[in-house]
């Protein structure tokens, strides 16, 4: 087992994504990059050993940014769509950002797809990615941790 860290790709405002690629004894591998805490590539066997990227990725940055429809990215603080950017918790309504079609708000308003997440190795098999929104980030209330984790294992389960 093993993790590679690389760089991927530079955002607009200059930051670095970064890619980690777990891959284990029996040659599955698995593509994160930070921009959006997205799962990249994935390598399995086919049934005659051949190896296939077996979902959709994009081979640089400029593709997630330009023409993703979310393929991989972690998605929040909501998976779907909040009908005219508007809830209510209690007796307070909350505004949150309009992101598709200029009616709804698609997957939390696209913070977390969207930026970068930071990204610890914690084994030879596992990557750790935590993100942080503030409270009031793209409307929604209260601070919010997220960690996620990615481990490849030897029997080829990610």
């Amino acid at each position: 087992m093993s993790i590679m860290k690389n760089t991927f790709g530079t955002m607009p405002d200059g930051r670095e994504v970064y890619s980690y690629i777990l891959k284990n004894k029996l040659g599955t591998s698995a593509q994160i990059i930070t921009y959006g805490g997205t799962l990249n590539s994935l390598y399995m066997p086919d049934r005659d050993g051949v190896f296939k990227d077996v979902i959709l990725g994009f081979d640089d940055l400029r593709g997630h940014i330009e023409r993703s429809d979310y393929q991989g990215m972690l998605v929040g603080r909501y998976a779907n769509r909040i009908a005219n950017g508007r809830f209510r918790i209690g007796d307070k309504d909350y505004d949150v950002t309009i992101n598709e079609k200029g009616i709804t708000s698609l997957h939390g308003g696209g913070e977390m797809s969207h930026d970068l997440w930071d990204a610890e190795i914690i084994s030879d098999n596992t990557l750790r990615l935590h993100f942080f929104s503030p409270d009031g980030s793209k409307g929604f209330p209260d601070n919010l941790r997220v960690t996620a984790d990615y481990t490849l294992r030897e029997d080829n389960a990610l």
